[in-house]
This record gives structure tokens, sequence and C-alpha cells, in this order.
């Protein structure tokens, strides 16, 4: 059982770096510069040189990955470019929404599993599997609605579909 979960959990590290390291790739492999969109138009060579060396964009990309990870290991995920400030509080305040979804989701589910494991076969087994899928599926049938209302909404009143998250 030991060994099992030595080697889940080393499954589990290389799924984690191979996500971080495709991300950073494809973050890098991105047409334009963050430093661009961060100062707009309005900086000179000088501050635009400046703000990458502040934030080790002037760096060659193996040193920014090793940084990268150095930092995700350490529990500093760095200042976000637009909000300037840390990553952390960013995901920290969502955090406690996040946890109660899940652990509810983590209630619901079990006491489904439950009922269904309880009644084994039959009708009622069936009507608890479909009314399980039902609950699991409304959450993206509900978003893909909301989703195509707002479309709806910015087309008939020609504003952007894209709003500008710079100023958040």
């Amino acid at each position: 059982m030991v060994n099992y979960i030595v080697k889940r959990i080393g499954q589990a590290i290389i799924v984690m770096f191979l996500a971080a390291l495709l991300t950073f790739i494809l973050v890098n492999i991105a047409p334009g510069d963050p430093v661009h969109v961060m100062l707009e138009k309005r900086a000179d060579a000088q501050t635009i040189e400046r703000v990458r060396h502040q934030l080790g964009l002037d760096l060659p990309l193996p040193v920014q990955f090793f940084n990268l990870i150095k930092g995700v290991v350490r529990g500093d995920l760095g200042d976000s470019y637009f909000q300037r400030q840390p990553v952390t509080q960013i995901v920290g305040k969502g955090f406690k929404l996040t946890a109660r979804l899940g652990l509810s989701a983590l209630l619901v589910s079990t006491v489904v599993g439950l009922v269904n494991w309880y009644l084994r076969s039959g009708m009622a087994r069936e009507m608890v599997r479909q009314a399980a899928y039902v609950y699991c599926h409304a959450g993206h049938f509900r978003t893909g609605f909301l989703d195509s209302r707002y479309y709806a909404a910015c087309i008939r009143t020609k504003a952007e579909l894209v709003p500008d998250f710079r100023n958040l």
C-alpha cells in the first residue's frame, strides 16, 4: 500500500511539473509582451527595460522557469501583472467559497453514492442515478444558458464581448 501511495504521489508531481512546463511554454510563445500591455504606450524604452528586469523577464527562459518552480515550491506565486498584488492573496480571496462548494459537492456525492449502494438494483436506483446525473450537469447547462444571454445582450446593446480586466 505504501508503494502504491508513493508511486501515485510521484506521478502527481510529474503531472504538475509537466502542466507547469506546458503553461510556461504557451505563455512565452504567445505573441505580445506583458510589459508592453502593463505600461501600454506611455512608457519609454528605459522604463520598459527596468520593468522587464524587475519582473525577471530579461533572464533566459530556463532560468525563468526554474525561478517559477522555486517560487511555487516556497508558496510564492509572484505578483499579478495587472492587479499589482501577490497572486496568493488573489487566490486566497476565492478559496473560502471554493472550499465550501467542494465540500458541499463531496457531501452530496457521498449521500447519493450511499443511497445508490443501499438500493443496489431496481427502478429506485435508476431514478437516483438519473437525478445525480442531472444534478452534476445542471451547472454546465446553467452556465451555457447565462453565457448565451450575455452574448445576446452584448450584441443587442453593441457592448464589448470581452471586457477589459486591466482595471480590476
